[in-house]
């Protein structure tokens, strides 16, 4: 079994900095309303810090597991990996950076960020010697 940690871009976390600074600062100027949405920045804030800290892509065996937090677990059969292809895409997935890969499978893929790219797409291969590196 092999894990590797999410690469973590700095840029991903300021949007989201900002988006709850932004959202708090017109609140202050309204009698009452500061703690309600200072108390939901701070359950958004801890989803996120958790997503930051605990998104991890797992090879076990013939399986990848994605988990990114508490909140989403995905896993697919490495044997039913067709390709594995850089990419900027910017749709929601379990990764925390812009400097991604896609995964395709069958009918399906999965876009995540390892710090170590070369090193998992080479364990990938290991395990599947079918998969297709693009670019």
């Amino acid at each position: 079994m092999k894990t590797y940690k999410s690469k973590v871009d700095s840029r991903i976390v300021l949007i989201v900095v900002v988006v709850m600074v932004v959202s708090t600062v017109p609140c202050m100027f309204v009698p009452g309303a500061v703690w309600p949405v200072l108390a939901v920045d701070m359950v958004v804030g801890l989803i996120f810090a958790d997503m930051v800290f605990n998104t991890e892509y797992i090879i076990d065996g013939q399986m990848l597991r994605v988990k990114c937090g508490m909140l989403a677990k995905d896993r697919c059969d490495i044997m039913s990996v067709i390709a594995i292809r850089p990419t900027h895409n910017l749709a929601s997935s379990p990764a925390m950076s812009l400097d991604r890969i896609e995964i395709m499978l069958k009918g399906r893929s999965i876009i995540i960020s390892p710090k170590d790219k070369e090193g998992f797409v080479n364990d990938m291969c290991k395990v599947n010697p079918d998969i297709k590196v693009l670019g």
